[in-house]
């Protein structure tokens, strides 16, 4: 139970994966996002951030404040964050924190796959490479 975080690919280095488990608490998710902010800053290329939340129905109360501490501390080598989930509260959630916080939706996606996830960075990527 809580959260962990570890690279996808060890050699790449190229997509941070969240694991959330169960129940947990913001006091569960700071360190570790700290440690992979770190990973992340050491990279110099791009490194984007699948969340995975399916097994996890548990948002901890005052998400959107912590939210916009978690996009403020975002290096600038990050690309995309993935919210994988089929969660409807989730999705709702989701929702309003676009409403809210304009920035959110720039930051994070919500997909109910990782094949969808990973389908997304790899387009990003592509088109990234043809504009830059």
């Amino acid at each position: 139970m809580g959260v962990s975080a570890y690279w996808l690919d060890d050699n790449l280095k190229d997509i941070v994966q969240y694991d959330f488990e169960g129940p947990w608490t913001w006091e569960d998710l700071y360190p570790v996002l700290d440690k992979a902010l770190e990973m992340e800053k050491e990279q110099p290329h791009r490194v984007d951030v699948i969340l995975n939340f399916t097994n996890s129905n548990v948002i901890p109360s005052n998400a959107l404040v912590h939210v916009k501490n978690i996009i403020d501390k975002q290096p600038d080598n990050i690309g995309l964050s993935i919210f994988v989930t089929s969660n409807r509260f989730f999705t709702v959630m989701y929702n309003m924190a676009t409403k809210i916080h304009p920035k959110f939706q720039q930051y994070f996606i919500i997909v109910n796959s990782f094949e969808a996830a990973h389908d997304l960075i790899k387009t990003d990527r592509e088109t990234s490479k043809k504009i830059g």
